[in-house]
């Protein structure tokens, strides 16, 4: 897939209206398939550079960030680390997403993505956790001067068995909203196809 002139990513709003411009090909893309979530977020990443136009040295996935002291009781239990599984971050830190990139990339962080693909057993709990998972990351960056949008990404394709109902996304689009995190959802149905990417 050919890559468009990269665009320098320096806000989170410059981050968000990447990430739209990457959502019709994310919608597209994911909906021709039935797979993992790590092939998913390797769908995003390809359309984020190529529809996005976000510079390769300011995207990342499975990010393992470290905070010490962590300030929120969910990064505490989890020994200080948090792992968004997409990020967009600030320019200047020369494509550097390891663990010695920890301290920049803790300030740098524009916008993070936690993605759920809908399986069977896939519930409410699970999409909670992941929800609080982004409110944690929010608050650590937040304790150092940092500001990140956190967007949930729910994967609900026509190959999905058993594909949730437009109500139950409209219930956790609800309750991503009430925690301020922002909502974006692949579904079977269009009209349930949803892009709320700023909280």
């Amino acid at each position: 897939m050919a890559h468009r002139a990269e665009v320098e990513i320096a806000t989170a709003g410059d981050a968000v209206a990447a990430l739209g411009r990457a959502w019709p090909g994310i919608v597209e893309d994911c909906r021709r398939v039935a797979t993992l979530e790590l092939h998913y977020h390797a769908i995003a990443f390809s359309r984020l550079r190529s529809d996005g136009r976000v510079p390769l040295a300011q995207l990342a996935t499975n990010v393992h960030l470290y905070f010490n002291p962590a300030t929120t009781p969910l990064v505490q239990r989890a020994r200080g680390e948090i792992k968004p599984d997409l990020a967009i971050c600030r320019p200047g830190g020369g494509g550097c997403f390891g663990k010695a990139a920890t301290k920049w990339l803790r300030r740098s962080m524009l916008l993070a993505i936690e993605a759920k693909a809908v399986v069977h057993g896939s519930g409410k709990a699970a999409i909670r956790r992941d929800i609080c998972k982004l409110v944690a990351l929010r608050k650590e960056v937040e304790a150092l001067g940092g500001s990140v949008t956190p967007v949930f990404w729910l994967i609900n394709t026509p190959r999905t068995p058993r594909p949730w109902s437009r109500d139950r996304m409209a219930r956790l689009h609800r309750l991503a909203s009430d925690k301020k995190v922002g909502f974006v959802a692949v579904s079977h149905d269009d009209a349930a196809t949803l892009f709320d990417p700023a909280p």
